[in-house]
């Protein structure tokens, strides 16, 4: 079912994060094209340290709003599109630190501040609530260099998304090389 062990561990680390914090059981894993056409939030984050890169969760806006109500407690209308957008970033947060410290968990790691995509257009309509929309996202303030996102690009990677049988959830590691790393 897995490729190697990098995948096994993003897998695992991303059902622990959704049974653990939205009680979300994954079912199995789905082909990428379960996301396509759809609106969807994605969440990046990078991080440095004894492993370095980035990763990406994408949910799609419905479901996104419904794990952020079981997160939160509260009720789906009770949950804004700007609420949905942190939710995201806050998950993307969780199922890194999660993946690094099942990858190296004596391993130190700084972790940048998440950015979110969204549908072009710059908004989010939001399930429900007429009319509301979601601002376009600001500028992240990343102190990556453009040098360093660069590398980002060539290291192991995985992809897989995720089915709870409510909905679907992409979730996406990039790994820096040591060659990388040491130019």
């Amino acid at each position: 079912m897995y490729a190697n062990g990098l995948s096994k561990t993003v897998v695992d680390s991303a059902s622990e994060v959704l049974e653990t914090m939205c009680f979300a059981c994954v079912l199995g894993l789905v082909e990428p094209e379960a996301l396509a056409d759809r609106n969807n939030i994605s969440s990046t984050v990078r991080f440095a340290g004894d492993l370095a890169g980035s990763m990406s969760v994408t949910v799609p806006h419905p479901y996104a709003r419904s794990l952020a109500s079981s997160f939160l407690g509260i009720t789906e209308a009770e949950v804004s599109p700007l609420v949905t957008r942190q939710f995201v970033s806050e998950l993307t947060n969780m199922i890194c630190g999660c993946v690094l410290t099942g990858l190296d968990s004596q391993g130190a790691f700084q972790l940048f501040s998440p950015t979110v995509d969204q549908p072009a257009g710059g908004t989010v309509a939001a399930s429900g609530a007429a009319g509301e929309s979601l601002p376009p996202a600001p500028a992240a303030e990343d102190s990556t260099s453009a040098d360093a996102k660069a590398a980002f690009a060539g290291g192991p990677a995985c992809l897989h998304v995720l089915d709870t049988g409510d909905g679907v959830i992409a979730v996406e590691l990039q790994l820096e090389t040591a060659d990388e790393r040491r130019e």
